[in-house]
């Protein structure tokens, strides 16, 4: 049996079949954003910054796996959204508590809020900028929690300070 490589160029993009082992085309860089990304069966377009995509495509004789990856070129965004303030604390019972913050601003946009301990630094929760509170429920009884509320954007720039609290679920 004759092993073949065909080679196709359909309007700009490079379609490459193999019967043989998996083919690496070199990686090029192509005006992108300033973001990593990673797809898996799927193409990528993108504009703004420099970014460099590398594709690799394998083909077996019935399963095609195309993977896309897209790194970050220095130069992206990098200043950190404002810090959340004015954490208070509401609807405090023995094992639940309601959270409320001041929302954060962002050069870019914000991508997410991050909820965390506040001596250990665990993420309890993550939540979309558009939503600056939480309900923590599953809570100690008669516990003292210490909180911390951090913002990060779109290019995962996280405040450097955060709003802090603490509060006491009751006996």
């Amino acid at each position: 049996m004759r092993r073949s490589t065909i080679l196709t160029v359909l309007s700009a993009s490079l379609v490459l079949v193999s019967c043989a082992a998996p083919v690496s085309p070199t990686p090029t860089t192509t005006p992108g954003p300033s973001t990593t990304t990673s797809t898996t069966a799927s193409t990528t377009s993108t504009t703004a910054p420099a970014t460099t995509t590398s594709t690799t495509t394998s083909t077996t004789t019935t399963t095609t796996t195309t993977t896309t990856t897209t790194t970050t070129v220095p130069g992206a965004d990098t200043t950190p959204p404002t810090a959340p303030t004015g954490l208070t604390f509401r609807n405090i019972t023995r094992t639940s508590v309601d959270m409320f913050w001041t929302p954060s601003t962002d050069n870019v946009g914000l991508l997410r809020y991050e909820v965390r301990l506040a001596d250990g630094g665990t993420v309890l929760a993550t939540l979309p900028p558009s939503n600056p509170s939480w309900s923590w429920s599953g809570l100690t009884r008669g516990l003292t929690y210490s909180v911390v509320v951090y913002a990060v954007d779109t290019s995962n720039n996280r405040s450097a300070s955060g709003a802090t609290g603490s509060f006491t679920t009751l006996p």
